[in-house]
């Protein structure tokens, strides 16, 4: 209070003193600023975190997926654990981006992550909603080291398994070479796995000169920056960060890439990246002459953990193999 008014907005009461707006008895108080709803996270330009999976430092438990369709992630997931951040990413292909179907669903609330603004999902035909992994190999696998333990390869291939019964498909079988071969021969299996099931043509090879090519954009941690033109004439690419294998890649690629997962590229201002990391994984190819190149690396040039990239390309040009589908046939179940 005041013997006189100390600016604009003060009062003078019945008893002959000046008092501060605030005390008014009509003031009314300022309203508390809103609370960020628990685990929710988003990375910057547009790359969602998954401290299970994408590109932002994410609060304690939350996690991510590599961004879509471009190499970037576009809603964040709540990590998991012990995850700093996840991040998937994807190239969409001229083709693929073109065929895409969207469809939008009803709202749904996802257990243990972030749901979508507004709650509506994006999906693919077939496929109404994300599906969230179950059993949750995120809980069982490593957040910062490659990671092929019996638990965690074994956790994520029945989680797998569940997806694809909830799909319809047959369940996948790993080789029996799995555990000898690299982790970028592994992704390549993987893919080709999940192509055959559903009746496109296997990818022919690895070769040398996509190898490198996916080696520098894990290197890096982004997509791989080749793309059609000249002897190439269809590509697909996808990178992910964050995750131990390539079976949980694989799992977030085809099963939980759409709206209100850690694909940060799929936002409402930007349906056509969702399920990008699927659309490439499956792209169309007749093989003529087709061939993949796929690269693993334990940490990338911003010393983020757990980065891997894959391109599938169709050209007259795919340079000398280092592992075709033929030599792994002999090991398929």
């Amino acid at each position: 209070m005041s013997d006189v008014s100390l600016g604009p907005g003060w009062w003078i009461a019945s008893d002959g003193r000046w008092y501060a707006p605030e005390l008014h008895p009509n003031a009314v108080a300022a309203p508390s600023p809103p609370t960020a709803a628990p685990g929710a996270h988003r990375g910057a330009t547009g790359v969602a975190t998954r401290p299970p999976d994408l590109r932002l430092e994410l609060p304690p438990g939350a996690r991510t997926i590599t961004e879509a369709g471009t190499g970037r992630i576009a809603e964040i997931a709540q990590p998991k654990s012990g995850h700093a951040r996840r991040v998937v990413s994807a190239a969409l292909c001229v083709a693929a981006a073109a065929a895409l179907g969207v469809i939008v669903y009803q709202k749904f609330v996802v257990p243990h992550r972030q749901p979508p603004p507004e709650g509506t999902a994006v999906v693919v035909p077939g496929q109404p909603t994300n599906i969230l992994p179950n059993p949750d190999f995120l809980g069982v696998c490593s957040a910062t080291t490659f990671d092929d333990s019996s638990s965690c390869t074994s956790t994520t291939l029945e989680a797998i398994n569940n997806a694809r019964t909830i799909e319809g498909l047959a369940p996948m079988a790993l080789p029996t070479n799995w555990s000898t071969l690299t982790p970028a021969e592994q992704l390549f299996v993987a893919t080709n796995l999940e192509r055959s099931t559903r009746g496109l043509t296997p990818i022919t090879a690895m070769t040398a000169p996509l190898n490198t090519v996916a080696g520098q954009a894990a290197a890096a941690g982004t997509d791989p920056g080749l793309r059609a033109g000249g002897t190439v004439t269809n590509v697909g690419a996808n990178w992910i960060q964050g995750y131990s294998n390539p079976l949980e890649a694989i799992y977030l690629w085809v099963y939980d890439d759409g709206l209100g997962s850690n694909n940060v590229d799929c936002t409402r201002q930007n349906l056509g990246s969702c399920w990008g990391h699927r659309a490439n994984v499956l792209i169309k190819l007749d093989c003529s002459s087709c061939a993949l190149g796929a690269a693993y690396a334990p940490e990338d040039a911003h010393h983020q953990p757990l980065s891997f990239a894959e391109l599938l390309v169709e050209s007259t040009s795919t340079g000398p193999p280092t592992f075709t589908w033929a030599e792994e046939r002999p090991y398929l179940r």
